[in-house]
């Protein structure tokens, strides 16, 4: 018995640290690129200074370091991290991690350089290079993560009742997917403007690879962690409703509408473009339904009501919709608005492809529905997600500072209603204190993630 014990300890995995450097990265891109950048810019378009040269530039970089910067390390980080343990799989090498760290964030950084270059004349054939060559690194990164990625998603086979472990999986392929496209429509994009003259990346195209991002990327996996760990630290109910029909829906008309969007902007006509608008509006009714099934709005018993009466521990409560004692903040505030703005966003999909099928002109834009799933939804879930998560990554059981938890709720509360409230009512009359407000949107986004790094820093040095 005492051999066997032995060899089962021998054969036992050991799981690697947490890997903070794409954190560190994600937080460091975020303060002083995307974010910084969209304050910066906000700020100079809603208080009336004129904007420079490289303004539409500026906002091109801002959306990819927002995008693959900001959300995809921090998405890289913790998968890399949760799922060799839900699998029981061997972790992933340092050197695997470093190389598709440093793959990405060079890419990342060349392609900024390289866009502000061109913007600016100077330089530009080396700049064009630069963007040129940041699709690549930016694309081998991601194919080792997608390797390692499919490994680990074919590995996993939940046990018969780990509702939230299988709830997980038809999202990851999804977003599997969804990695793989991105990858290589951000070479395309890149390459093509690296052999043009036209002093920005396609406009059309770039737009449709960052709606691919959004869509099969980014939406999915934050569904998945939703499913994964809401029903712990929120106290829901477990997810044995139809989680892979709701993926199914989803994915099936997220895939038709961008490919359909792809033949329109290819050059294709109207018909494409109408259905594009109606798996538009399928998706935004596929992701209230997955809202509806999460119950977030707590209609149904918690999950431990199945296993016994008393929803409280003997010796000290909890928190009654939270599962702790208050030590990471009121981390369900953004949580809960998260899922606010995911509501608003789907609603807005919903009310934009109808009123555009009927020909009607929709009263929301396209630009505030990116932002509601963006800033609202995306970017608080990874402040609510990250304050109570990562800690735990690290051995820490509590957060340093659970006040600047609340502080940054209300900086992103305000970052969002002053990013997509005052564009609902442009165009009709002079509303100068609704320019002014839209203009310190990125300050207030800005404000709320300095937080969060002062947080995580402050804790993991504690």
């Amino acid at each position: 018995m005492d051999q066997s014990v032995s060899s089962q300890r021998r054969g036992a995995i050991r799981h690697a640290p947490f890997n903070l450097h794409f954190i560190w990265y994600a937080l460091g891109l975020a303060v002083f690129g995307g974010f910084g950048m969209g304050a910066h810019l906000a700020f100079v378009i809603g208080f009336g200074y004129l904007p420079g040269a490289s303004l539409s530039s500026m906002v091109q970089a801002h959306g990819h370091l927002q995008l693959l910067g900001w959300t995809g390390l921090f998405i890289i980080a913790v998968s890399s991290h949760v799922l060799p343990r839900l699998t029981n799989a061997k972790p992933i090498a340092p050197t695997r991690l470093n190389f598709m760290l440093w793959s990405i964030v060079l890419g990342l950084l060349f392609r900024t350089l390289g866009l502000l270059l061109v913007a600016y004349g100077t330089r530009e054939a080396f700049g064009r290079t630069l963007v040129g060559v940041s699709g690549y690194l930016e694309g081998l990164g991601i194919a080792l993560y997608l390797f390692i990625l499919a490994q680990t998603i074919k590995k996993h086979n939940p046990q018969f009742g780990a509702a939230a472990a299988a709830g997980i999986k038809p999202f990851m392929v999804t977003s599997l997917l969804g990695w793989l496209v991105f990858a290589l429509g951000n070479i395309l994009v890149s390459t093509h403007f690296a052999l043009g003259e036209a002093l920005l990346i396609d406009p059309n195209w770039n737009s449709l690879v960052n709606e691919i991002f959004i869509t099969l990327v980014l939406l999915p996996v934050c569904f998945a962690f939703s499913v994964n760990t809401f029903p712990i630290f929120l106290r829901l109910r477990a997810p044995y409703w139809p989680v892979a029909r709701v993926t199914l829906l989803y994915s099936v008309s997220a895939v038709v509408r961008l490919t359909t969007l792809g033949f329109y902007t290819a050059g294709g006509n109207a018909f494409w473009l109408s259905v594009s608008l109606v798996a538009q509006l399928i998706q935004g009714l596929s992701i209230l339904w997955f809202i509806w099934e999460l119950d977030i709005a707590r209609r149904k018993a918690p999950w431990f009501k199945k296993f016994r009466i008393e929803d409280e521990r003997e010796s000290r409560p909890p928190r009654k919709k939270a599962a702790d004692y208050g030590q990471f903040g009121n981390f369900e505030w953004l949580l809960y608005g998260a899922y606010v703005c995911l509501a608003a966003a789907a609603l807005g999909d919903v009310i934009y492809a109808g009123f555009e099928l009927l020909r009607l002109g929709s009263p929301i834009g396209i630009d505030i529905i990116r932002h509601l799933y963006l800033l609202g939804f995306v970017t608080q879930l990874i402040l609510g997600m990250a304050v109570r998560k990562i800690p735990g990554f690290l051995g820490r059981s509590y957060i340093v500072f659970p006040s600047l938890v609340n502080l940054s709720w209300v900086f992103i509360v305000l970052a969002v209603l002053c990013r997509v409230v005052p564009p609902v009512f442009w165009g009709r009359g002079e509303h100068v204190w609704l320019v002014r407000a839209w203009g310190t949107s990125g300050i207030w986004g800005l404000l709320a993630v300095v937080c969060l790094a002062v947080n995580l820093i402050a804790t993991a040095k504690d």
